[in-house]
């Protein structure tokens, strides 16, 4: 279970911190960086699930 959560987080903070690239170059600043904060919060719960390393 947490190999997927991991991987999951991982994915979304990979998919949040491109969009929110691409938002920003596209000229909308503000929501761009939302999307940045939110793939922060995404890396942060991939890592402390990577630092558990609970067996599936």
């Amino acid at each position: 279970m947490n190999k997927i959560l991991r991987l999951g987080s991982l994915f979304f903070s990979i998919a949040l911190l491109a969009f929110g690239i691409i938002r920003i170059m596209s000229g909308r600043e503000n929501s761009g960086v939302y999307y940045i904060i939110a793939a922060v919060g995404f890396y942060i719960i991939y890592f402390s699930y990577k630092r558990s390393k609970g067996k599936d």
